[in-house]
């Protein structure tokens, strides 16, 4: 498998990361529970966001 294919899943992978964060966050903004774990999922959604660009 070369590595561009390897990057390409990676990539793939990232982006479904990526969404389920962006839903948790919205879900966590729209029930408005614990703003600390909202600052820490969205801080997460940061670090992958820059990792995959």
């Amino acid at each position: 498998v070369s590595d561009m294919h390897l990057d390409d899943a990676q990539n793939r992978r990232d982006d479904i990361i990526i969404s389920i964060l962006a839903i948790a966050i919205d879900e966590n903004n729209q029930t408005n529970t614990s703003g600390i774990r909202t600052n820490e999922k969205i801080v997460e959604f940061e670090k992958i966001d820059i990792k995959n660009s």
